[in-house]
């Protein structure tokens, strides 16, 4: 329904029950200035598991509480919503939110109008199960943005994560990881179990870092990570590639990769994908020869970081 027709209530339908309801097509309840649902029709009547919950009488803050507290913490923000209309914050709140429907999960666009009449002050809410059309986005999303294989983002996405750090002031580092004995695999065990590899890498990664981290897969062997934080987030690359470097079992197969990586310094509002890619890459590429050179008893000086 428009904003128009809503105003058009206000000022014809004494009673904007039946109008409303009459010209709404969807799931639509009515509620007071304290949250109580005063009308519903019959689509979200239909809608609702057990008639008790979101029914006449009920008040509906309490129940997106109560959704809250059974694992439903979408609903606070409608609850949120709800409560900036009646207090007259805003005129209208819309947001999608997902939550089990009949052990499956539904999402809906739950949009929240103010309403007033001259015998009725409160506010209609009316919800679109849009589904099919949230899946099918996340699914055009992940296509996007996501590797294949892994799952991990790809570059595009990285990508997208360094530039929303460019006008923030978020500290971190950097880094870009090589796998060392990946190709060893993959020669002598097919591209098969070589896949099997990166999926558990993969796994590993995800699970070493914060949720707020960043990991990527950028090549066939490279990962990026975006890490978090000031002087630790060194310390904590160390462990993330100790946990690359443990032994993997496939079936009666144990392999294992060594890795190669190097950081820089995440600096806000300096920041491209370009930049830090190369300047990582540098760095990774003098502890190849580092390691090399150790292995080989060789000494070699290396290039500052800005060379």
């Amino acid at each position: 329904m428009a904003a128009g027709t809503l105003f058009r209530l206000a000022i014809d339908c004494p009673d904007p029950r039946e109008a409303f309801f009459a010209q709404w097509p969807g799931p639509a309840v009515l509620v007071d200035d304290r949250g109580e649902i005063v009308a519903v029709n019959e689509e979200w009547r239909s809608e609702q598991a057990d008639p008790a919950t979101m029914g006449l009488g009920a008040n509906y803050l309490d129940e997106c509480r109560a959704a809250v507290r059974r694992g439903c913490h979408d609903a606070g923000m409608v609850a949120a919503g709800l409560e900036d209309v009646l207090a007259g914050r805003r005129q209208r709140f819309r947001t999608v939110h997902g939550c089990a429907v009949g052990g499956s999960q539904r999402w809906h666009e739950v949009t929240i109008w103010k309403l007033r009449t001259r015998s009725f002050r409160g506010a209609a809410i009316v919800r679109d199960d849009v589904t099919d059309s949230y899946e099918a986005q996340r699914r055009t999303y992940a296509l996007a943005n996501a590797d294949p294989l892994t799952g991990l983002a790809n570059r595009r996405a990285l990508a997208t994560a360094i530039d929303d750090l460019a006008g923030g002031d978020r500290q971190g580092i950097f880094a870009i990881l090589d796998l060392d004995g990946f190709k060893a695999i993959n020669d002598r065990y097919g591209h098969d179990l070589g896949d099997r590899v990166l999926m558990i890498l993969a796994r590993r990664l995800k699970h070493a870092v914060r949720s707020s981290d960043t990991v990527a897969r950028i090549g066939g062997d490279e990962f990026a990570l975006l890490l978090g934080g000031g002087r630790e987030a060194k310390g904590r690359l160390d462990a993330i590639a100790d946990s690359v470097r443990a032994p993997i079992r496939l079936d009666q197969t144990t392999v294992s990769v060594d890795v190669s990586y190097g950081w820089v310094p995440l600096i806000p509002g300096e920041v491209s994908l370009h930049r830090l890619y190369r300047a990582a890459d540098q760095a990774m590429y003098r502890m190849k020869a580092t390691r090399q050179a150790a292995r080989s008893g060789k000494h070699i000086v290396q290039p500052s970081a800005d060379a």
